[in-house]
Order: structure tokens, then C-alpha cells, then sequence
């Protein structure tokens, strides 16, 4: 049963479905066919992480209330019901415990209007933010009636606390106009995979692929060349944080393909999240005077 309206945040609710598609998992149905952009954060896994920890406790020590105004007003706690978040071109799935979610709070809170975002949900476990009707009709379509085809992220890419791959053509839209060198980009990549580990150290690793070795190549030394100019230049300009940062990438050939990767060791991050201790170091003594 599926229930509309005609506001920007279009309530509808599928039906279950059976599972006979390319993968099992429901939160990779849900996203656009291969050839997409595509990103999953699995957003329980990080709050039990190092990282996690880390951020939470610094929110805490800004007086950040948002997770528990959010609990109070949508019925999910986003510390303990959320479990995935999905991110594509058509919008925003949640996956997790969400049976609690209180719909009605958001058709209290939509406006009048016929365009604009449409909210959707499947089963008590997946919500859908989608960027319109159409495109949440296409969403739920996948879930109720699962495609054999390919989705964005194959499951044997489904590895790491953030995982995704990003198509060539939005992948170019982030290169610079000033950056010469990058600018085969969109003949030489055919997509990058990315992968984030976050159970201790953060380690970030893009894999990029493309359909020309000979292209490849050459934007793998562009890409190095762009890496060690930074990182000279950065030293020059005495920015430490910059230079430690860019110290810490490094590109690796792999055949087929090569990797980008980004190293933050906890010290790393621990020490550049110094800035929320001493914010309320300084809260406690002005609270004390």
C-alpha cells in the first residue's frame, strides 16, 4: 500500500517483496544501477569506532543537543536505531531499527506544494529521502520488485566503515578548471572506488580504474606530481597541518589500476580535535566566574 500527497515531503510506504534480485542486501537494491555515483556509510559501526567516540564526546563538550531533539521529535535515536545511510544522485536511504519513526510529525511540518523532496519507507528498517516523486518511485520500485541487474556498489565492494564508488563524469566536477593536468580525467577514469576503514586509525583508500592503461598511467603521475608540488609548497608557506596532511597520501600502482591513500593515524586526529577540549575548557571557566 503506498499513500501520497501533494506536498514537498510525499509520504509512501511499499509493500514487502520478495528477494530474488542481484544482491540480498536491500540498502544496495535500493540504489541506482551500476555506472552511478553511489556512498554508504555504516553509521553504527563508526559510532562504536575510535573516531566515533571521539566525536561524540566532542558534540558533548559543545553542549550539542541535536541527537536527542532529533529522538525526541522523529522517534529514533540516530546513536543506537541507525545503521547505514546511503547516499546517491536520487537522495538519502536510512536502513536500521526505524519501526518508531513518527510519520506524522512530518506531515505536520511539510508545506503545500506539488515539486520538491519526497519521503518514503519499506518494511520498519528503510527510510527514503528522495530528491522528488519520481525518483522515490523509482527507489521503492527497486525494493519491491528487485533488478537482476548490477547495483552501484557490488557486494564484494561493500567492505570498510564508508564504502562507495564514484562515477567518472561527477568525479570530473570536482577537478579544478586550473588543474592542467587532471584534465583527461573524464576519458581516462571509469569509475573510483572508495573505501574507508575506521576501527582504529582512519585509512582512506580510492581505487581508480579506467579503460586506457596508457591514460592511467599518465594521470597517476599527474596525480603524484600534484601530491609532492602541495606538499613543497605547503612547507614553503609553513602551513604544518597542510604538509603533515599531505605527508600522509601517497599513490600506489596496481596493475589494472592505482590507488590513491590517505593515512590518519588516531594521534593525527586526536590532536586536531583539540580545538573542542579547549572550547570547553574555556565554557567551564567563563561558567565558573
Amino acid at each position: 500500500m503506498r499513500e501520497r500527497n501533494a506536498r514537498p515531503w510525499a509520504i509512501a510506504a511499499a509493500a514487502l517483496a520478495p528477494v530474488n534480485a542481484k544482491t540480498r542486501d536491500p540498502v544496495l537494491r535500493a540504489l541506482p544501477p551500476a555506472g552511478k555515483t553511489a556512498l554508504v556509510i555504516e553509521a553504527n559501526a563508526i559510532r562504536n569506532s575510535p573516531l566515533g567516540e571521539l566525536l561524540i564526546q566532542c558534540l558533548a563538550r559543545r553542549g550539542d543537543d541535536s541527537f536527542n531533539r532529533f529522538r525526541d521529535e522523529a522517534g529514533i535515536d540516530l546513536l543506537k536505531d541507525l545503521d547505514r545511510v546511503a547516499i546517491s544522485d536520487e537522495g538519502v536511504i536510512l536502513s536500521g531499527n526505524l519501526e518508531n519513526f513518527r510519520w506524522g510529525k512530518l506531515r505536520e511540518q511539510a508545506a503545500d506544494g506539488l515539486d520538491g523532496p519526497a519521503l518514503g519507507r519499506w518494511r520498519d528498517e528503510i527510510i527514503v529521502v528522495a530528491n522528488s516523486g519520481s525518483e522515490l518511485s523509482s527507489i521503492l520500485g527497486r525494493l519491491d520488485a528487485p533488478s537482476t541487474s548490477e547495483p552501484a556498489i557490488p557486494e564484494e565492494a561493500t567492505y570498510g566503515e564508508i564504502y562507495g564508488v564514484l562515477a567518472a563524469d561527477e568525479l570530473a566536477k570536482l577537478v579544478p578548471h586550473d588543474q592542467q593536468g587532471l584534465g583527461p580525467l573524464r576519458d581516462a577514469v571509469q569509475r573510483v572506488e572508495l573505501h574507508v576503514d575506521a576501527r582504529d586509525d582512519v585509512a582512506i583508500v580510492a581505487q581508480v580504474r579506467g579503460p586506457n592503461p596508457a591514460q592511467l598511467s599518465d594521470l597517476e603521475k599527474a596525480i603524484s606530481g600534484l601530491l609532492s608540488a602541495g606538499r613543497l609548497r605547503a612547507q614553503a608557506e609553513g602551513n604544518r597541518e597542510l604538509a603533515e596532511l599531505l605527508d600522509l597520501a601517497r599513490v600506489v600502482p596496481k596493475g589494472d589500476r592505482f590507488d590513491l591513500e590517505l593515512a590518519l593515524p588516531q594521534q593525527f586526529i586526536e590532536r586536531h580535535l583539540t580545538w573542542c577540549r579547549d572550547e570547553r575548557r574555556t565554557e567551564d571557566r567563563r561558567t565558573a566566574r
